[in-house]
C-alpha cells in the first residue's frame, strides 16, 4: 500500500546512520512552525484567525502548488540502541553466529534491555498534503476568507518491553518484546476567519475550523524471539499497519489575533470538543486463537506486560483533549519578524507521547523572486521526554520552501556523538 511505501522511504533514508526530529507531529511549517506569519502558507493550521490575514488587499485566491511533505525522526536517549537492539535480535536467532561469551552477553545484553525499557524508542512522523491546497479565498460580503485544506499524518513509536534475558542450554531466551504504537491521521478542514472589531489602528480577527478526521490507531507486541534476525526497521515497515482500528469524527478549533502595525498577538484553543479515537485491542482472549501461531504468541506476550506486569494496557482510547496555544509577533521592519508561541498545556499525541511546545523564531522575507526568504527557529517540547531542535529554512524561485529540523540533544552512535533527532519539510507554494 502507498503509506507503508511511503514509510520505507522514510526509514531507509534516515535510519541508515541511526539518528533521530521532535516528539511533536511532523509539520509543513518548517521553521515557521506555529508563528503569525502570513508568509507562511499553512499559519491557518495554527491559528484560525490567521485566514484573514494571508491575503493581500485587492487579493481573491492564494493556493499551494505541488503540495507539501515533511518527515521527523527521533531516538530514545540510549547509545547504540537500535545497533544493539538488532544484534540481539541476531543473537536470539542464531546465537553460533557470535563469537562473545555466554556470559558476556548476558551481562551486556541484560544492561541493554533495561536502558532500552526506561529510554529506548524510535519515533518516526510523516505528514503529506495535497496539491493546490490549501486554498484561501476572500468573501467580500462578509469581510471574511474561506479556506480548504487536506492532509494525510503519520506517527509511529517503537519502544522496548524489557525482560531478563536467560541462558538455557546453548540458545538464549527473554519474553522481552517489541511494543509498536502508531497512528494514520487523514483530515479535510474547512476554515472560516472574519474581521470582527476595528480600534484605532488594530483590529481583532476571529476563526473557527471544522475538522473531519478519520485517525487509524494500532498497538502490538512483537517479541524480539519472533523478529527472526529482522531488523527494527524492517519490522516497523511491516507491522506497524496491523490491528488498526479506524474512528471517524469531527473536531473544531477556535483562534483569535489581533493585529496592530507593528505586533500581533494570537491565541488558539485546538480539538474544542475533545474527539476521541480508540487503538486496537491487544492481550485479551489469547486462548481463543489456533495455537501454535505467531498471533496466538503475540497475544501471550501483550498479556504478560498488559495483566501481569501492568507496563502496557490491553484496551486504550486516545483523546484529543482541547489546549490552548498562545502566539506573538513583532514586526522589527516590515519584512523581518520575531515570532514566539508556547503550549499552555501538555497533551498526548497519537503515538502517546507528551507534549508541550515552546517555539522561538525569526524570520526575514525580503520576497525576491531567486531569494524570497530565510527563518531561524528554536523549538522545545517542555515534557519530561522531550527533545528540542533548531530549525533552518530558505524560500526560494518564488516557491520552494526547505526547511531542515536539527537536534540539540545526541546520542553516541559508533563512538561518535549524533543529535537525537531530525528531520526535513518540503514544499511549493504561492508565495505572499
Amino acid at each position: 500500500m502507498i503509506s507503508k511505501k511511503i514509510l520505507h522511504i522514510t526509514i531507509a533514508s534516515l535510519m541508515l546512520t541511526s539518528l533521530g526530529a521532535n516528539s511533536a507531529n511532523p509539520s509543513s511549517s518548517g521553521a515557521y512552525s506555529s508563528s503569525l506569519n502570513h508568509h507562511n502558507l499553512f499559519a491557518a493550521d495554527h491559528n484560525p484567525a490567521m485566514g484573514s490575514l494571508m491575503l493581500k488587499e485587492g487579493e481573491f485566491w492564494r493556493h499551494g502548488l505541488l503540495g507539501g511533505a515533511a518527515f521527523t525522526f527521533e531516538v530514545g536517549d540510549v547509545n547504540n540502541f537500535v545497533d544493539d537492539i538488532d544484534e540481539l535480535v541476531d543473537i536470539l536467532d542464531d546465537p553460533d553466529n557470535s563469537d562473545i561469551p555466554a556470559n558476556e552477553i548476558l551481562d551486556r545484553f541484560n544492561r541493554v534491555l533495561e536502558q532500552a525499557g526506561e529510554e529506548g524508542y524510535v519515533l518516526t512522523g510523516t505528514e503529506f498534503r495535497l496539491p493546490i491546497l490549501p486554498l484561501y479565498f476572500r468573501v467580500d460580503r462578509f469581510d471574511a476568507t474561506v479556506n480548504i485544506d487536506a492532509r494525510f499524518s503519520t506517527l509511529i513509536n517503537a519502544q522496548v518491553l524489557d525482560a531478563p534475558l536467560e541462558r538455557v542450554d546453548d540458545s538464549f531466551t527473554t519474553a522481552s518484546a517489541l511494543y509498536l504504537k502508531s497512528g494514520i491521521e487523514r483530515e479535510i478542514s474547512v476554515n472560516y476567519s472574519q474581521k470582527m472589531w476595528a480600534f484605532n489602528d488594530a483590529i481583532l480577527f476571529a476563526g473557527a475550523k471544522l475538522k473531519i478526521i478519520s485517525a487509524q490507531l494500532s498497538k502490538q507486541t512483537i517479541a524480539l524471539e519472533a523478529l527472526g534476525g529482522e531488523s527494527i526497521e524492517d519490522v516497523i515497515e511491516d507491522q506497524y499497519d496491523n490491528n488498526l482500528v479506524t474512528t471517524s469524527t469531527v473536531s473544531f478549533d477556535i483562534g483569535a489575533v489581533w493585529e496592530a502595525p507593528n505586533y500581533r498577538f494570537g491565541l488558539t484553543l485546538f480539538d474544542a470538543n475533545s474527539p476521541e479515537f480508540d487503538y486496537g485491542d491487544i492481550g485479551l482472549n489469547c486462548d481463543q486463537i489456533a495455537a501454535p501461531s505467531d498471533e496466538r504468541d503475540a497475544c501471550n506476550i501483550a498479556a504478560f506486560f498488559a495483566i501481569d506486569r501492568g507496563e502496557i494496557t490491553t484496551s486504550e482510547t486516545h483523546t484529543k483533549h482541547a489546549r490552548l496555544n498562545a502566539q506573538a509577533t513583532y514586526k522589527l521592519r516590515k519584512n523581518w519578524l520575531v515570532n514566539a508561541s508556547y503550549d499552555l498545556s501538555e497533551y498526548d499525541n497519537l503515538a502517546g507521547f507528551t507534549e508541550q511546545n515552546l517555539h522561538v523564531s525569526t524570520h526575514y522575507n525580503p520576497n525576491l523572486w531567486l531569494f524570497n526568504s530565510v527563518r531561524l527557529a528554536y523549538n522545545a517540547n517542555l515534557s519530561e521526554q522531550g527533545v528540542s531542535e533548531l530549525i533552518f529554512g530558505v524560500s526560494v524561485l518564488k516557491g520552494l520552501n526547505v526547511d531542515v529540523f536539527y537536534g540539540l540533544d545526541s546520542v553516541r552512535v559508533d563512538g561518535s556523538e549524533a543529535p537525537r533527532s531530525l528531520g526535513l519539510a518540503l514544499s511549493i507554494t504561492e508565495q505572499f
